[in-house]
């Protein structure tokens, strides 16, 4: 059972996910033509560029590094995962006024995953969940703060979901990235 639900995981849900946060972004390219950009549609469209980056990687990263019997935890926050990140994509093309509420879902449903270590790898200890646990609770606080500073969603949402993914791509998982692109260590 366990290596069926995996096998959809990694060949289905999130290849679906990383398919619909692009459909997304092309969809808003394509709205954009002949028209002036504005803020907002820029913002929304970084979102997208950010989410589709992520997604491939981590993808990739999933198949070479991720767990061989992940058990019933992992499955159930790996599907919130995904649902938080199509709700992302669909309001940032759909609903724009929407397009916080998801992101403050993902990096909830990110950090929580993190807290109950249900995303552990080969080579991972605890130490390394609960450093993504704040990686992904900084996402949260830059969403925080940037509305408290009254930051345009053009650049609070995009600036809290780049501040995140910098984050993890440098202190979170460096040596997994460098690893799997066979970059220098």
């Amino acid at each position: 059972m366990k290596a069926k639900l995996k096998s959809l995981f990694d060949s289905v849900f999130w290849p679906a996910a990383a398919g619909n946060v692009f459909w997304s972004l092309f969809t808003l390219l394509l709205e954009a033509v002949g028209k002036p950009l504005d803020y907002e549609a820029i913002g929304r469209m970084a979102v997208l560029v950010l989410l589709t980056l992520y997604l491939s990687i981590e993808w990739v990263r999933n198949l070479a590094h991720g767990p061989a019997n992940p058990d019933f935890s992992f499955f159930l926050f790996d599907a919130l995962h995904i649902w938080a990140v199509v709700l992302v994509a669909l309001s940032a093309q759909l609903r724009p006024d929407l397009t916080s509420v998801a992101l403050y879902a993902y990096f909830i449903i990110n950090t929580v995953g993190h807290v109950a270590g249900v995303w552990k790898f080969h080579g991972d200890s605890t130490t390394s969940s609960r450093k993504m646990a704040c990686i992904n609770f900084v996402g949260i606080v830059a969403l925080l703060v940037g509305g408290k500073l009254e930051l345009a969603d053009s650049a609070r949402l995009p600036g809290s979901l780049l501040i995140m993914l910098m984050l993890w791509a440098f202190l979170g998982r460096r040596k997994q990235l460098q690893q799997l692109f066979g970059l220098k260590q």
